[in-house]
């Protein structure tokens, strides 16, 4: 039962990695999109391009529970973004 719980965790613990590489790679490009909207006069935010990509990150999830944690997720991920493109 432990070398499964242990089995488990690690792989959680590879997930969670693959998340921050991705993240990170993330922001940096949330970076460059910033510049670039920046020197083209554009407002960081734009709450259309969000809608859409959280339609689309959401569209094929079925389980209700699942959807709105990602939701969530994915949320609090484009908040901190603009957060960070802001800093730029």
């Amino acid at each position: 039962m432990i070398s499964d719980l242990d089995s488990l965790r690690s792989e959680l613990d590879e997930l969670n990695q693959r998340i921050s590489q991705l993240l990170q790679q993330r922001f940096q490009k949330a970076s460059e999109v910033a510049l670039l909207k920046k020197s083209q006069g554009q407002e960081l935010y734009d709450p259309l391009r969000e809608k859409e990509m959280l339609d689309q990150l959401l569209q094929d999830i079925e389980e209700s529970n699942l959807r709105k944690a990602l939701q969530t997720c994915f949320e609090e991920i484009f908040k901190q973004s603009l957060s960070y493109m802001n800093k730029k």
